[in-house]
């Protein structure tokens, strides 16, 4: 292509492709930077901060180690984001000593290798016992292949495992789930197999009981293992993850991460705050296995879950939050319990990350100031009631005091709707309730019905 002389005089002036080593310390006006699947972090940084009006990224989505050799269109692309992910997990500096002994130890203590070791050593240890007992279950060289093969296989395994950590007898039940319906015309005989031992163990788990020999609450402990060296080495691995899960729980439990907090507080009973640590040592250990990081979910987004192991891990972790609130909910102090409405709403925002609301989006700000107000109301009901209640003992007459009970609730439920409604003085309602976060009660069939409206009656 030859651009016209007059254009080339307006719009384009002489530039230099070079390293992005040769360029540390320069500053152009604009950078446009190749990036591909080798390129370390540092050298992202580089290239990414030299423009002073732009940097632009050409990432190689379909990067080929050697070109010359290689068959076009065989290569698998990768998105940009997982190109881009990768390279900043490239990292490129010469660590120091005491940072790459740092790095092996973690390495050693994360729970996702140590899961994946314990899982491969438990397969390769348990091997011959299930091969023997695929062997005969009827299945046909053909399909005894498809099983070993396939994906599903370890999933397959890991369920025989649940099965017998719930006291149930596999061995005597899986030869009946393979021959129980035929197996012609299943693209996955092990993905098949895998769901009827589930179903299998779902339906026993009413006469049964829950699993309970599994490491951290997640992953099925590994049985009759003859090999001594074998059965230490799962054994060390079985305790690491026990304790790794542990650290991971106590310190989102003393750093108050949001997650955690959602699992309530730990009960003071001696016994009740050990299961509750235990539940919250299970969500922990899930989310490091699947990687959940920083969302405040306990469980993370349902839609990350995408394999067979991670799908029931995932009902664990579940059954465990369930366990933890329950825990929770048992042991907080009821009626005799002072009550603190503005201390509970305080920690209820917390919960909401108000702090991190955006303040120049008007419905936030309209949020924050109906809080407010809902606030000042806590502290008005609180002073009132903590002087008068009903008496017990005497009915009609009013004793002094802070209460919990229904009376206390229902009469301030009625207190927000009154204030809602203008029906106190000094507030006199929003004047667009489609904003208003509070809202106004139905009034008329609709009263009581749970439901809100959004305009004046």
């Amino acid at each position: 292509m030859v651009p016209p002389a007059d254009y080339v005089t307006e719009n384009v002036e002489l530039g230099y492709a070079t390293t992005a080593y040769r360029a540390q310390g320069r500053t152009v006006d604009t950078a446009h930077a190749m990036v591909s699947p080798t390129t370390t972090r540092e050298v992202l940084y580089v290239a990414a901060t030299r423009g002073r009006e732009s940097n632009r990224l050409y990432v190689d989505v379909a990067y080929d180690p050697d070109p010359d050799t290689s068959h076009e269109g065989m290569t698998e692309q990768q998105t940009v984001r997982a190109v881009l992910a990768g390279v900043l997990a490239n990292q490129g500096a010469d660590l120091s000593a005491h940072e790459t002994l740092r790095r092996a130890q973690h390495h050693a203590e994360d729970f996702t290798v140590l899961a994946g070791e314990y899982q491969t050593m438990a397969r390769e240890a348990q091997e011959q016992r299930w091969d023997t007992l695929l062997g005969r279950c009827g299945l046909d060289g053909e399909q005894l292949v498809q099983v070993r093969e396939s994906e599903a296989y370890g999933p397959l395994l890991a369920a025989l495992r649940d099965a017998e950590a719930r006291g149930l007898n596999a061995e005597a039940a899986f030869p009946k789930l393979v021959v129980g319906r035929p197996l012609d015309d299943a693209e996955d005989p092990a993905a098949v197999l895998h769901e009827r031992v589930d179903r299998w163990v779902s339906a026993a788990g009413s006469r049964r009981q829950a699993a309970s020999n599994l490491i951290a609450g997640l992953i099925p402990r590994a049985g009759g293992i003859a090999d001594p060296d074998m059965a230490r080495a799962l054994s060390d691995r079985d305790q690491a993850m026990e304790r790794r899960a542990r650290e991971m729980a106590g310190h989102a439990v003393e750093h108050a991460q949001v997650w955690a907090s959602r699992l309530g507080t730990p009960p003071s009973d001696p016994a009740a705050g050990e299961t509750w640590m235990q539940a919250v040592s299970t969500v922990a250990a899930y989310r490091d296995r699947w990687g959940i990081g920083n969302d405040h979910r306990p469980l993370g987004p349902e839609r990350a879950v995408k394999t067979i192991e991670a799908i029931g891990h995932r009902k664990r972790a579940q059954a465990a939050a369930e366990r933890a609130l329950g825990e929770w909910k048992q042991n907080v102090p009821k009626e005799s319990r002072t009550a603190n409405l503005v201390g509970e709403l305080y920690e209820l925002l917390a919960e909401l990350d108000v702090r991190s609301w955006d303040l120049s989006d008007p419905l936030a700000v309209n949020r924050l100031g109906t809080l407010a107000r809902l606030s000042s109301l806590l502290a008005d009901y609180e002073s009132v009631r903590r002087r008068a209640r009903p008496d017990p003992d005497s009915p009609g007459e009013q004793v002094g005091g802070p209460d919990r009970g229904l009376w206390y609730y229902r009469n301030l439920g009625l207190h927000i709707i009154n204030y809602a409604q203008g029906a106190y003085e000094g507030f006199e309602g929003e004047a667009d309730f489609a904003l208003d976060a509070v809202g106004r009660p139905c009034t008329g069939p609709r009263a009581w019905s749970g439901r809100w409206c959004s305009s004046p009656p």
